[in-house]
């Protein structure tokens, strides 16, 4: 809840509290999870290097991961650094691939500069929000993500 609404720190803590027991407990899926997580939380705290070491770990543990892939090129590219696109042309060449969640979506607009990739994650927060409250849906669209993602729709679309 708390990446949700933006608390990256808090997330952070969260998820490195979780951590410590998946490892004890040598749950590698559980590992897997938090690290994605936990390089998401940094990522969009704008602490790219605690991000990228997060998604490259996972990528160590679990080469087919397109999560942790997408973000590495993306965080490698607000970094300044080389980044490769060529494993993501090839995991998106079968939709199957990639999770249809907006903050992948939104991650893939932003390293592909691929407008559909915007019109997916904004289809996918609306689409979250449809059975929310009025009272309940106007706090969720305005988590920084979301409303990241709608900000950037309604400049290009409208």
């Amino acid at each position: 809840a708390f990446f949700t609404q933006g608390l990256y720190d808090q997330s952070t803590q969260n998820y490195n509290n979780a951590l410590l027991i998946a490892e004890e407990l040598k749950d590698n899926n559980e590992v897997l999870r938090l690290f994605i997580n936990l390089g998401l939380s940094h990522f969009h705290n704008k602490s790219y290097d605690k991000a990228l070491d997060y998604f490259e770990n996972v990528e160590k543990l679990q080469t087919d991961n397109s999560t942790s892939e997408i973000f590495i090129q993306l965080t490698k590219k607000m970094l300044n650094q080389e980044f490769d696109t060529s494993k993501i042309l090839s995991l998106i060449e079968n939709p199957e691939n990639i999770r249809n969640y907006f903050i992948d979506l939104f991650g893939l607009y932003k390293l592909l500069e691929d407008s559909y990739y915007l019109e997916k994650s904004y289809d996918d927060v609306r689409r979250k929000s449809d059975g929310f409250t009025d009272e309940f849906k106007e706090i969720y669209l305005n988590y920084p993500v979301q409303k990241q993602i709608i900000d950037e729709y309604n400049k290009m679309f409208s």
